[in-house]
């Protein structure tokens, strides 16, 4: 299996969900951009390849390279500079099985398109404003169309927005402000054998960006949101979501269609959802990793950072 760049949290946290389950039975190649001893995720791989930064125009390249050079059979994207780097080179079908959602490359590159699939499920986003629909006055939230991981995205007074140049604006979602909290819901769904499960997840405390303790809730609405999302992309895995409230009520505001940071705190709770992702494409159980459920009133949890001598 291909992990690319594994600095990440989330990879490490599939990289350590795999060992938990499967020990040494699944062989993992790593890569990133700084070499096997700045990163911790090496220490769980069996091999370690240093490749050019993931938003360089030459990772495509040499990670296609990799997956022939190592026989690389199942490649999981982790991230979305991946999805949309290697969306074009990598077909389903091909001798690489890529564990990616159907239309990952077109909802990940352009959040108009995500939402407007959301709202043809009949699932509720927030409104979007084109410019001479903006209020005269007060604050709008903007994003950029290609954003992630918040980068960007930010409020602006409605008279700002309409001094951007149009260039600017065309590059941007501009949006009604919706209210905390932010709840992020995990999502892992197998369209192939029905298997759904999905948590809740409340950041309480976030310290430089990185959620440290959150609340996990089970709730059935979000969860049935999840399901018809699932059903439509054909997914096989895990993904995850953020919702907010609107005026009207709650609305999805932004759609990832890949786990997120913060979906290795589930482990915690007995709800693996990275070890599903890997169950449902290798054929192992998935049932034993998805049962848990988590009291009503939801339970809290914490993370903290581990100190690794590195060889």
């Amino acid at each position: 299996m291909l992990l690319c760049a594994a600095e990440a949290g989330v990879v490490d946290a599939m990289a350590r969900s795999i060992r938990r389950v499967w020990n040494a039975d699944i062989r993992i190649v790593t890569t990133d951009s700084h070499p096997a001893s700045l990163v911790t995720a090496s220490l769980l791989s069996d091999r370690h390849v240093q490749v050019p930064a993931i938003d360089s125009p030459a990772f495509a390249g040499h990670v296609l390279e990799i997956i022939r050079s190592q026989a690389i059979t199942d490649y999981a994207p982790l991230n979305d500079h991946e999805i949309l780097a290697l969306d074009s080179a990598l077909r389903p079908g091909g001798d690489v099985a890529v564990w990616s959602c159907a239309r990952a490359g077109e909802l990940t590159r352009n959040k108009n398109a995500a939402y407007d699939f959301l709202i043809d499920l009949g699932i509720r986003v927030p409104r979007r404003f084109a410019v001479d629909e903006l209020p005269e006055s007060g604050p709008v939230f903007v994003k950029p169309l290609k954003g992630n991981r918040s980068r960007g995205s930010r409020l602006m007074q409605a008279e700002d927005v309409r001094d951007l140049s149009p260039a600017v604006r065309d590059s941007l979602i501009i949006q009604e402000v919706c209210e905390s909290p932010e709840i992020t819901v995990d999502s892992f769904h197998d369209h192939v054998t029905g298997h759904h499960r999905s948590l809740a997840r409340e950041r309480l405390i976030t310290k430089s960006g990185v959620c440290v303790a959150a609340r996990l809730y089970e709730d059935d609405k979000l969860s049935d949101i999840a399901f018809r999302i699932g059903e439509a992309l054909h997914q096989r895995g895990t993904i995850c979501f953020q919702t907010m409230r609107s005026e009207t009520g709650p609305v999805i505001t932004d759609l990832n269609l890949r786990p997120g940071a913060g979906t290795s705190m589930d482990a915690a709770a007995g709800l693996d959802l990275l070890a599903a992702m890997v169950a449902c494409r290798t054929g192992a159980p998935v049932a034993p990793l998805i049962a848990a459920r988590v009291p009503k009133e939801g339970i809290h949890i914490t993370r903290q950072y581990h100190d690794h001598v590195m060889p």
